[in-house]
């Protein structure tokens, strides 16, 4: 039974991560004190200790879990103690606005809802809970004040505007900067109604600190605001993050992710991420007259590249005029070239029986429960949960749909299909002397639909929080694996000259692109 038809004999639950704090002590537990009882989001919070932790402890951690349950953290809120379990300083928790903390300064992230929240300071040792401080009420009063940026998206050299959509609550004027380009603006508002309005003109040139002059960089920036006293920095209010887009010419659809998406395996490679002539993104945009797509997907790429800034952030070629994309990723955050590597057999290396090596298995799984967030490390930028990754492509092009595709079976399922030999049935390729046994092929098929599942149950996820996403199944490569009952779209292994792997090793091959990945995107993506 192939990937798909095993998908669509289960049901695909909706898995959404939830972070919930630690159960507070009794009435006589240890207590702490806010420094205010109420305020909106961007406000400071100073947590200050009234009873010490326990001796021996290693650090506090504080949280502030808002009217719906939703619980959030702050930079400077993880601090270590003193040997006796006094705190070593006061944690000082910034409240987020909408585009402040999670995923980065381009992609807006949830504010704590208006009402009664609480917070939350629980004593660690060793990374486990040992003692949990009675819980603070506080008031979020109001949501942060918004403003608007017209147009959103401007080629270089054009006049964009920034103005109030609500007042500031306090100060006297508004000072804020696009990006971190040293382009600042400020304004006094207006005393009637604490409204503002600012024009910021987009140079065509930017002086960068080691190139001198350059083109202005294209891309999206975030824009941040906050209200000031007149002649000063210090921000008394936040306001939630604007996006604006500095590009030449918008593209409508884009291709994101890792191999399987840049068209490793297929040929006519453009560049060193292995980004084919031959990939299903050509296909794609000519049938639904896209004309030419934006191929951003690598070959290796994780999660993180996709959604990291810092790591060439796929996702940041989005803008609010892509109207497409179409994705996959996870393969390598499951590291299952290591996994097909422990599997083949070869002269040097004995893979038969990998799939009831239980340390593989229990890999893995551990690989899986990332990309599912339920054992997600938020320091580790690299692996991000699957949802992540949707959510930051939603906030970069809130106008698109995004397609996500699973991955197909990489061998046949029918035993007759592989070579009887003394050992029993085998899949031969790459010469006479690499193979893979019929179990362990279908031990990796299994792999591949475990993380299909985790796929699906994150694309339903996001379809809950109303991003508009769909499920691609890869049924087009039914009976199309290695060993399988048609011809193979996938390469082998194949040796360079000096007997290393080539790495084009176990990818769709050009027709894997063209009559297995395309046509499903295609099915997907056209209006019936």
């Amino acid at each position: 039974m192939t990937v798909v038809k095993r998908l669509a004999a289960m049901a695909v639950a909706v898995a959404v991560s939830v972070v919930s704090a630690p159960a507070a002590l009794g009435q006589t537990g240890p207590r702490f004190q806010v420094s205010s009882a109420a305020g909106r989001p961007g406000m400071e919070v100073v947590l200050s200790q009234v009873d010490p932790c326990p001796a021996g402890t290693d650090n506090t951690v504080a949280r502030f879990i808002d009217a719906a349950g939703g619980v959030f953290t702050s930079m400077g809120t993880w601090m270590p103690t003193n040997p006796d379990g006094s705190w070593l300083a006061a944690p000082r928790f910034l409240l987020p606005v909408n585009g402040m903390g999670q995923g980065g300064p381009y992609l807006p992230s949830r504010e704590p809802v208006p009402g009664a929240g609480q917070f939350t300071v629980d004593c660690q040792r060793e990374g486990g809970t040992t003692h949990s401080y009675e819980p603070e009420p506080f008031t979020v009063t109001a949501r942060s004040p918004r403003f608007t940026v017209d147009p959103p998206l401007v080629r270089p050299g054009s006049t964009v505007t920034i103005r109030s959509t609500d007042g500031c609550p306090t100060g006297q004027a508004v000072r804020g900067q696009i990006g971190n380009l040293n382009l600042h603006f400020a304004e006094p508002f207006d005393p009637a109604d604490a409204s503002w309005r600012v024009e910021v003109e987009i140079p065509t040139k930017y002086q960068d600190f080691m190139l001198g002059e350059v083109d202005f960089p294209l891309g999206t920036y975030a824009i941040s605001a906050t209200c000031v006293t007149d002649g000063s920095w210090a921000p008394l209010a936040y306001y939630a993050t604007g996006l604006l887009e500095v590009r030449t010419a918008p593209v409508r659809y884009i291709a994101l992710g890792d191999s399987f998406s840049s068209g490793q395996g297929a040929g006519n490679y453009t560049d060193g991420c292995y980004r084919s002539g031959n990939a299903y993104a050509h296909a794609v945009a000519v049938g639904l007259g896209f004309g030419t797509p934006n191929l951003a997907a690598c070959g290796g790429a994780v999660t993180g590249e996709v959604t990291q800034a810092s790591l060439g952030g796929q996702a940041f070629e989005l803008t609010t005029l892509t109207e497409a994309v179409t994705l996959t990723v996870g393969g390598n955050d499951a590291q299952f070239a290591d996994v097909m590597a422990a599997c083949v057999s070869s002269p040097l290396h004995t893979g038969a029986g990998c799939g009831t090596d239980q340390a593989l298995n229990d890999d893995v799984a551990a690989r899986l429960a990332i990309l599912d967030g339920t054992a997600w490390d938020p320091m580790d930028y690299r692996h991000r949960p699957l949802l992540h990754v949707y959510r930051t492509i939603h906030g970069q092009a809130p106008n698109a749909h995004i397609y996500v595709a699973g991955y197909p079976d990489l061998f046949g399922d029918d035993y007759r299909d592989y070579t009887f030999t003394p050992v029993g049935y085998e899949c031969w390729f790459g010469g006479p002397f690499i193979s893979i046994t019929y179990a362990d092929a279908l031990w990796l098929n299994q792999q591949a639909l475990a993380l299909n599942i985790k796929i699906g149950q994150a694309v339903n996820a996001a379809r809950a929080e109303g991003i508009p996403i769909t499920y691609v199944p890869p049924t087009p490569f039914d009976g199309h694996g290695l060993c399988d009952t048609d011809t193979a779209w996938f390469t082998g292994v194949l040796l360079n000259p000096d007997w290393s792997v080539n790495p084009e090793t176990f990818h769709p091959n050009a027709s894997g692109q063209s009559a297995g990945y395309a046509p499903a995107f295609l099915a997907a993506m056209t209006p019936r």
